[in-house]
């Protein structure tokens, strides 16, 4: 399935902004910015330009510190804020249509209680930005920046990170095109394109998925969708997104995380395998029980927020957090004929992962 766009999305917006082009007198064609539909495009790589909100942003905070407040000491507490290509890659001359991520990320953390540790991603991913860290077509991060922000990640919670060159079989799926091109349609985008690295330790895992509105029942699901193709390359990384996705590894040392996160997450998680026996993936736009009893109750050690600097300072995601912790999950009506054919489903669903866009209006609450 290809990636389905969320509301408050610029992506999802109906195409009514008109190209606008940013130029000075006598540059060369290649070296002029264009703006469409809230996508600026710059030598064939399209970027969300951020606005930031420094009152969210501390919603945002405020609401993980509650969770090392609910928690106590018993559970270590992470947040990661996860910088986006125009932070590295928007020209020097147009960097005034971008409000600084980089300043918005230090802001929630100097909020953050001190239970609450800040990962460093900015600083992990700023020292390879020659590498191919984000997606010229399509506004998550690639593989490959992922594991940049595991290292930084590794370092803060104290575990030796794998060798990106040495310890992974490496795959990679061709001809990607992701959601900035599907909003755009440019033909520069297309032209450069992209494709979809992914890193499997030699470590074993088995995936389990939580569906909506069944959320004390576990399917057998995957942790790489190695069949996707084309414009779902993206859907490679734990097949989309779901209320919950365990992972239970070969890694059998007694440790578990959860991961709040939205789909910047589904490439960043696969990274933990060799480190916790145990790895919950939770989706902060889809779970539907208390996150604060889940986590007491499998004995979680470690909890790590996960979002990009969109996310973080989008109220609807920075809310999300607040309303996971002891929300009490209400079963839907169903009629006689439905109970029946849900009770007596032979085979295991074949559920379609969906991937969401993230990269949201920073300023919409809702």
């Amino acid at each position: 399935p290809e990636e389905s766009l969320s509301q408050d999305s610029p992506s999802a917006q109906e195409s009514k902004t008109e190209e606008i082009v940013f130029s000075q007198p006598q540059e060369e064609e290649d070296d002029i910015g264009v703006n469409k539909n809230g996508i600026f495009i710059y030598k064939g790589m399209g970027m969300s330009l951020f606005g930031g909100n420094a009152s969210v942003g501390k919603v945002y905070a405020d609401n993980i510190n509650a969770y090392h407040h609910a928690l106590g000491d018993s559970v270590r507490v992470f947040d990661m804020v996860v910088p986006t290509s125009a932070e590295f890659y928007l020209p020097e001359k147009y960097k005034k249509l971008s409000n600084s991520e980089k300043d918005a990320i230090q802001s929630i953390y100097k909020n953050l209680s001190d239970g609450v540790t800040g990962v460093d991603a900015y600083g992990a991913i700023q020292q390879h930005t020659d590498e191919y860290l984000y997606f010229n077509t399509d506004h998550h991060w690639t593989g490959r920046g992922a594991y940049w922000a595991y290292t930084a990640f590794a370092e803060a919670a104290g575990f030796t990170p794998l060798d990106i060159g040495s310890d992974y079989t490496v795959k990679q799926i061709d001809n990607f095109l992701g959601s900035l091109y599907r909003q755009t349609q440019d033909s520069k985008m297309r032209e450069k394109g992209d494709y979809v690295e992914y890193f499997i330790p030699d470590v074993a895992a088995q995936a389990y998925i939580v569906q909506k509105d069944q959320p004390y029942v576990k399917y057998k699901w995957t942790v790489w969708e190695e069949s996707v193709s084309g414009s779902n390359g993206y859907l490679v990384f734990l097949c989309g997104d779901a209320p919950m996705i365990q992972i239970d590894t070969g890694t059998c040392n007694g440790k578990s995380i959860v991961v709040v996160k939205e789909s910047y997450g589904n490439a960043f998680v696969p990274f933990l395998i060799p480190h916790y026996e145990h790895i919950y993936v939770v989706d902060e736009r889809y779970f539907q029980t208390s996150l604060v009893e889940f986590i007491q109750q499998n004995g979680v050690n470690d909890l790590l927020f996960l979002n990009n600097a969109f996310s973080a300072m989008t109220g609807y995601h920075a809310n999300n957090l607040k309303k996971l912790m002891y929300q009490v999950y209400v079963p839907p009506e169903q009629t006689e004929e439905e109970s029946q054919a849900q009770n007596s489903r032979a085979e295991e669903p074949k559920w379609q992962g969906v991937q969401e866009d993230d990269i949201g209006n920073e300023d919409d609450d809702e």
